[in-house]
């Protein structure tokens, strides 16, 4: 295994230099996906550098993604691919996450974690003049492959159907409405970037803060008083979108 020289005094920071070599041998597969990485002391140890400068160089790859740590155990060496969401609106508004899986041979699911009564918080919702009147709010884990890679929350205007609701909390909110046969003849998307959320960033195992896609959608559903819409947050390495105009 080919190590990076350690720099000379005054030239590249020694915590810059622990960052390359932990990524160095990341690529070369001697710490492999899913590994456990040695703590920052033995880091230290091994490399004759202090803690602060090893826990400083953990931290970096934990906000690049390239790691990811957990309380009281120690820092993983995370999966570098990321799942690519197409967005084709343009040839069906129903094209959904699990569509993309079962394209690629892998699985989606859902973790469904609470259903409250709770109207949208963020001010993007403005953009889809969301109802004014009370909404469900459903909060979801997605999982592909059985790994978390979004957290979903979905508001339903009230009133809904019950057993409506229970679909909405069990399945994708696009694989209902295409089950149901809704007609949806365009769903309205937008998507920013923001700081992982405490909460967010406990579900999704990621530090606080760390760098995450949301996709705001609003299907417009005809002949419905219902509406429907939500924020999809997902770590910015662990999917990507894709649109097709």
């Amino acid at each position: 295994m080919a190590e990076l020289t350690r720099p000379a005094a005054g030239q590249t920071p020694l915590h810059e230099w622990v960052r390359q070599l932990i990524e160095e041998r990341i690529e070369c597969g001697f710490y492999k996906t899913d590994q456990l990485l040695p703590s920052a002391a033995a880091l230290g140890r091994e490399l004759s550098v202090s803690l602060i400068t090893t826990r400083r160089a953990l931290r970096e790859l934990q906000f690049s993604g390239a790691i990811r740590s957990t309380t009281g155990i120690g820092s993983f060496v995370n999966e570098r691919i990321r799942f690519v969401h197409n967005l084709n609106k343009v040839k069906d508004p129903l094209y959904g996450i699990t569509d993309d899986a079962r394209r690629l041979g892998r699985e989606a699911t859902i973790e469904m974690l609470k259903v409250e009564r709770s109207d949208p918080p963020e001010r993007e919702f403005d953009l889809f003049s969301p109802s004014s009147g009370p909404h469900y709010c459903i909060k979801k884990l997605i999982l592909l492959d059985r790994r978390p890679i979004t957290l979903d929350l979905t508001y339903i205007t009230l009133p809904v159907d019950t057993r409506l609701l229970d679909e909405f909390s069990q399945d994708f909110v696009y694989e209902v409405l295409r089950r149901r046969s809704f007609l949806v003849p365009r769903s309205r998307t937008y998507i920013d970037a923001n700081p992982a959320a405490p909460d967010a960033a406990r579900l999704l195992d990621v530090a606080p803060g760390f760098p995450m896609l949301r996709r705001f959608y609003s299907p417009e559903i005809e002949g419905s008083d219902m509406r429907v819409y939500g924020v999809a947050v997902s770590p910015f390495d662990r999917i990507g979108i894709m649109i097709e105009r």
